[in-house]
């Protein structure tokens, strides 16, 4: 069984302008990741906060800003490594991400590891 990866875009700051979709995914997510530059906490998080049940679990992809493409890379591949587990297991799992979660964030460069494997539903909501 495979699961769905969905793309959710927390609106654009404002908890109040969360989607339906976006609000329902949330609340129903096993599984929640979300990207952070190492050390600063996520605009995205913190919208989802009130959202995100107990129990559920966090991945926190944390990524450096640097000029250098090293580590993103690496990072792509360590998300690709710990979410497919969770698809693989028939769970859907939700990705936070600002703007549009397909076409402007860092979804499209796991995405493209996520390929590779062959395995999974990508989603946007």
């Amino acid at each position: 069984m495979t699961g769905t990866l969905y793309g959710v875009g927390p609106g654009p700051g404002d908890p109040e302008l969360l989607t339906l979709k976006a609000h329902l995914l949330i609340c129903s997510a096993k599984t929640v990741a979300y990207p952070a530059v190492v050390g600063v906490p996520t605009l995205d998080r913190q919208i989802a906060a009130s959202y995100i049940q107990e129990g559920t679990t966090e991945i926190l992809i944390e990524m450096p800003m640097k000029v250098e493409r090293f580590p993103a890379k690496e990072i792509y591949v360590h998300a690709a490594d710990t979410i497919p587990e969770r698809l693989k297991a028939g769970e859907g799992v939700v990705v936070l991400c600002e703007g549009n979660p397909f076409l402007y964030v860092w979804t499209t460069p796991v995405c493209k590891v996520f390929f590779g494997f062959g395995m999974w539903l990508y989603q946007p909501a």
